[in-house]
C-alpha cells in the first residue's frame, strides 16, 4: 500500500519499501556418536521468506556442531 501511495511500482526503486510477511523455516537435525567421546550433529534448515519478505527466494543453511567429552 505505501509502495502505491508513493507511487513506486519497481522493486528496483531506491524508495520500494518491501512488503513483510511471516517467515517460515523447516530444520533437520541428526545427531550421532562417531567415537567414544566425540558426537557429530550436522543440521539443515531451509528458511522461505527470509525476513518475511515475499520478494526473496528462499535460503539453505547448513552446519556441523562437534561435541567433545574428555
Amino acid at each position: 500500500m505505501l509502495n502505491a501511495a508513493n507511487g513506486v511500482t519497481d522493486i528496483d526503486d531506491p524508495l520500494y519499501v518491501p512488503e513483510q510477511r511471516r517467515e517460515y523455516s523447516y530444520e533437520i537435525n541428526y545427531g550421532f556418536q562417531a567415537t567414544k567421546w566425540l558426537m557429530v550433529r550436522p543440521n539443515l534448515q531451509y528458511v522461505k521468506y527470509p525476513g518475511g519478505l515475499t520478494q526473496t527466494t528462499g535460503a539453505v543453511v547448513g552446519r556441523v556442531q562437534f561435541i567433545a567429552d574428555f
